[in-house]
């Protein structure tokens, strides 16, 4: 499926069932409800792709909820159209897909000393490999805190 279709399936979508979805309540929409970086988009549970072919009728019924949640673009991209609806596990698949990256980055993990011998792009590289896992691991105890209190 190209771009273009996926788009059009969104919008068609958004369009179809985008108005019963509703804001998760007594939260701060600036920021990220998962990992607590600033908001920079609305996380669909359930995705929109998974929502159009629910019954809703059932759905409803169960005290399940298509709910809007402020995310970054990084967790709402992780989250992708992953079928969960439910807040808490969200917040359960991030933890599992962060820390499968940050072991993906710390399997390769350079010190200090080893820094310091590089030429000076790759050293640049190597940087910025650190500050994206360092990023990571910050997301991942922000989301892991979030987790704990939710689940309790």
């Amino acid at each position: 499926m190209t771009n273009i279709n996926i788009k059009n399936n969104r919008k068609e979508n958004l369009r179809k069932i985008g108005n019963l979805y509703s804001k998760i309540k007594n939260i701060n929409f600036d920021k990220c409800f998962y990992c607590n970086d600033p908001r920079s988009c609305l996380d669909h549970a359930p995705p929109l792709s998974v929502a159009i072919n629910l019954d809703l009728e059932k759905f409803h019924k169960s005290n399940e909820k298509l709910l809007l949640i402020p995310a970054c673009d990084l967790c709402n991209n992780m989250l992708s159209n992953l079928p969960y609806s439910n807040p808490v596990d969200r917040l359960g698949i991030l933890i599992k897909k962060y820390t499968n990256r940050i072991n993906k980055f710390s399997d390769k993990s350079w010190d200090e000393d080893e820094i310091e011998e590089l030429g000076y792009n790759l050293k640049i590289i190597v940087n910025a490999r650190e500050n994206i896992l360092d990023n990571y691991k910050r997301k991942l105890n922000s989301i892991m805190d979030k987790f704990v209190s939710l689940d309790q």
